[in-house]
């Protein structure tokens, strides 16, 4: 079975502010692995960013898939398996000021029957 794509965070979303962004959950039950692919680039000032995948059963409690990532100017493929209904991707911004331009998509794999 063909994995499906996903966009966490479309081509180029720009954040501003220190702060940790969050993307809707998105249903993961019949998923057995994420491939992430992201990239972000300064916006302004020396903004940086680390992001994290996260599960959950119940869309309150949320636990991070196998540590952060923090995306530079090329693009990183990262491969998290999954075991939870749900995932997110939340996204750490910080920096003087804390401004940067990023993306990230990825392909959800299909569980084996």
């Amino acid at each position: 079975m063909e994995p499906t794509r996903i966009v966490f965070l479309p081509r180029y979303t720009a954040l501003y502010g220190g702060t940790t962004f969050k993307t809707p959950p998105v249903p993961a039950k019949e998923f057995a692995q994420l491939i992430l692919t992201t990239w972000a680039n300064v916006g302004i000032g020396s903004g940086s960013t680390v992001m994290t995948l996260e599960e959950s059963t119940d869309l309150e409690h949320w636990h991070a898939v196998g540590g952060t990532v923090s995306p530079g100017a090329t693009e990183e493929t990262y491969v998290r398996d999954l075991s939870l209904e749900w995932i997110r991707l939340t996204v750490a911004v910080s920096g003087s000021p804390p401004g940067l331009t990023t993306w990230a998509v990825g392909a959800l794999v299909p569980r084996e029957s």
